[in-house]
């Protein structure tokens, strides 16, 4: 998943501490590496997770969030090349991303630059083709 993602995790009250944050798969193995900040006193815990493996996915929790036995989660996938939200990559991805070559990457087609490179072009068609039949877990 390159540099990393930051998840949010925001609660009703302020947060002021997190013993430890978990990024497992779905056998509860790590996987990757996360890291926790809690950015000021306000309610609010960034989840950083980097070296993630592409076509996976990932149960994060926060581990005794404020000394109490709270220990919050959410689980995400990571497939690059699923440009639709099917989590599997298929034609339709790849037909996506082939009509929108040539095209800088905006807020409206940001998916289909699949290796964010900040346009979407031949590079983006080949990695989606290159992912074709893979389907999230």
């Amino acid at each position: 998943i390159g540099p990393g993602h930051t998840l949010i995790f925001q609660f009703d009250g302020a947060v002021t501490s997190v013993a430890s944050v978990s990024a497992t798969d779905v056998v509860g193995a790590l996987i990757g590496s996360a890291s926790v900040v809690i950015p000021g006193a306000g309610n609010v815990v960034n989840v950083t997770l980097t070296a993630v493996p592409d076509n996976r996915r990932v149960k994060v929790t926060l581990n005794s969030v404020n000394g109490l036995a709270v220990n919050p989660s959410v689980s995400i996938g990571f497939l690059v090349g699923d440009t639709n939200n099917t989590r599997a990559v298929n034609s339709s991805d790849i037909s996506g991303v082939k009509a929108r070559s040539g095209q800088p990457t905006t807020a409206l087609n940001f998916l289909f630059d699949v290796n964010a490179s900040g346009a979407v072009n031949s590079s983006d068609i080949s990695g989606t083709k290159a992912r074709s039949g893979l389907t999230l877990p």
